[in-house]
């Protein structure tokens, strides 16, 4: 059997990792500690059907926001309309989900939310409003980077994450994995709630601070991903499985 990852992620979400991860023989498990739910914000709606001609722009920084946005414009009848805005991903996966989605992307980014919003800064024209088709809990790195540069930015929230139950999740294999990769703050206190004792001095990777900050109290090993970029999490991944 080969090394192996934990990754409190979905399925979907692992595409880019697993092909990353790939040529270094190591095998990533999908344990999403988090399930979807639909999210409605009415007030965020009526600001972009009030302000759609100056939307230049819609952001991704998660591969379920693409078709999420899609189901929530339905009611407002936006749907066709919002794939016309040129799109911008964080991550190929994100990406690819944008563009199966039917969304044109422009742009990719490959390192989190700030440096997505220094790629799209000289394409933004004073006025133009960049779109963040969200979750209801997301990081702020995008919109405050975009604002910083003197852009507008409306926030979308398409969806919401709640805490699976132990019934959703998969059964592990008996060998233990090499390491487990923890996405989000919310994702690492939901995956707590289900660790099991054969886990606790495993390696755990923190996609960021304040996922690692999810972990304070447990004694938990982790390492902190300052910029948790696709090559940041193969190198510390390959470090730690070799």
């Amino acid at each position: 059997m080969n090394p192996w990852v934990l990754a409190t992620r979905s399925e979907v979400e692992l595409a880019e990792l697993r092909e990353s991860l790939a040529p270094h023989a190591i095998d990533v498990l999908a344990y999403p500690t988090l399930c979807e739910q639909a999210h409605h914000a009415p007030q965020q709606w009526a600001t972009l059907r009030r302000r759609f001609d100056d939307a230049r722009c819609i952001a991704f920084t998660s591969a379920r926001a693409p078709s999420a946005v899609l189901r929530e414009a339905e009611p407002y009848a936006l749907a066709q309309a919002i794939v016309g805005i040129p799109a911008a991903a964080v991550g190929k996966a994100t990406a690819t989900s944008a563009a199966a989605a039917g969304f044109r992307v422009v742009v990719i980014g490959d390192a989190g939310g700030e440096r997505l919003a220094e790629m799209l800064h000289p394409r933004l024209n004073p006025g133009a409003v960049a779109v963040h088709a969200c979750g209801s809990d997301h990081r702020e790195d995008l919109a405050s980077g975009l604002r910083r540069r003197g852009h507008e930015v409306l926030e979308l929230p398409v969806y919401a994450m709640s805490p699976a139950h132990a019934s959703e999740l998969p059964p592990l294999p008996e060998v233990p994995p090499c390491a487990v990769l923890l996405s989000s703050p919310n994702a690492a206190r939901a995956y707590l709630r289900h660790v099991r004792a054969g886990l606790l001095r495993v390696p755990h990777i923190a996609m960021g601070p304040a996922t690692a900050a999810a972990l304070h109290g447990s004694a938990i090993p982790v390492v902190v991903l300052e910029r948790p970029t696709a090559d940041a999490i193969v190198e510390e991944l390959c470090q730690i499985c070799s």
